[in-house]
């Protein structure tokens, strides 16, 4: 019975056949010698005429672990934990599937369960994606049906939780997240409350009074160095001219770029922007940039500033908005 449906379903998978290497792989868990309700060999039959074909119509490579002597475990980890989706049958509860699945829980979502009896699914487990199955022409046939609809779920939702493990993970991750978002703000906060002593030194320097060796940006430097949290790049071109302005003061290079008055108008903007991302991040309302922002210092044309000006040598600008090939033929130029 099987057999014969095996033949329809092939000529399924042929009209649907996708490049062997194109293919997603689905890795199947299920019992090698006989268990109370199958043979060996009608584990195998299941495998070939019902497990293989109904995940090839859904465009994927269908493998389950062989007897074999050598490191049969190690292989069978391998394919736990590289393949795309995991089919486990839970009929007659054997051991060996329950190990696997458990390896395969701890490892990757993706998991469909399924069995000849659904008493056979743990309590604990019915609330994920199972199936139950038989060997009749019209059960083979809903079998693959729901087989294929439920493949198409976890595609378009491939980190849906499929296990206790997971919600667990899940919870322990939101707590790492938890703990890592108020890590960031008190950082920030420290960068807000520094300055707001920069802003002030800087009205003091501005009215004459020689305080530049006051000017203290520990906390910048630590955002730009270790980049902790992405702000953007506007935010974070912002913060590089506000150092490179900070470090000229301090060095008493000034010009017509960089004097106190500029570097109060860069340092406030600055305070505006480090204040929105910590009460966003606070209210869980901020997000980082899809693609992390990198700054690179473009050194400037000569008729960017007068023959006497020193300052500012070069500016700071996104990588999106820079010629990288361009940037890594300079710089790799120098000194040769």
């Amino acid at each position: 019975m099987l057999r014969s449906l095996r033949m329809r379903l092939s000529a399924t998978v042929r009209q649907g056949t996708m490049p062997e290497q194109k293919r997603k792989v689905a890795f199947v868990i299920m019992p090698f010698s006989g268990t109370p309700r199958c043979t060996d060999v009608q584990w195998t039959e299941i495998f070939e005429n019902l497990f293989r074909p109904g995940l090839e119509t859904s465009g994927y490579t269908c493998l389950r672990a062989e007897p074999s002597r050598g490191a049969l475990i190690r292989t069978i980890l391998e394919s736990l934990k590289n393949s795309w989706l995991v089919v486990a049958d839970l009929t007659d509860q054997n051991p060996n599937v329950f190990y696997e699945l458990g390896v395969r829980h701890a490892l990757c979502k993706r998991t469909i369960l399924v069995t000849q009896e659904a008493t056979h699914i743990p309590s604990d487990l019915r609330g994920y994606w199972w199936i139950e199955y038989g060997t009749s022409p019209g059960r083979v046939r809903a079998f693959i049906d729901r087989m294929s609809a439920l493949i198409k779920e976890i595609e378009d939702n491939p980190e849906k939780s499929d296990s206790p493990v997971s919600d667990f993970l899940q919870q322990e991750a939101y707590g790492v997240s938890g703990y890592l978002t108020r890590e960031y703000c008190k950082r920030l906060s420290a960068l807000f409350t520094e300055l707001t002593a920069v802003i002030n030194t800087l009205e003091e320097i501005r009215k004459g009074k020689d305080l530049s060796g006051l000017l203290y940006f520990e906390s910048l430097n630590y955002l730009l160095d270790a980049l902790y949290i992405d702000v953007g790049t506007e935010l974070l071109r912002e913060c590089h001219e506000l150092r490179f302005q900070l470090l000229a003061l301090k060095m008493g290079l000034q010009s017509h770029n960089v004097d106190s008055a500029s570097a109060i108008s860069v340092a406030t903007s600055v305070f505006r922007g480090i204040a929105k991302v910590r009460d966003d991040l606070m209210k869980g309302h901020f997000l980082e940039p899809s693609d992390i922002s990198t700054m690179v210092w473009q050194p400037l044309g000569n008729g960017s500033r007068s023959p006497d000006d020193p300052l500012p040598y070069s500016r700071s600008a996104p990588l999106t908005d820079i010629d990288v090939e361009r940037v890594r033929q300079q710089f790799g130029s120098r000194g040769t």
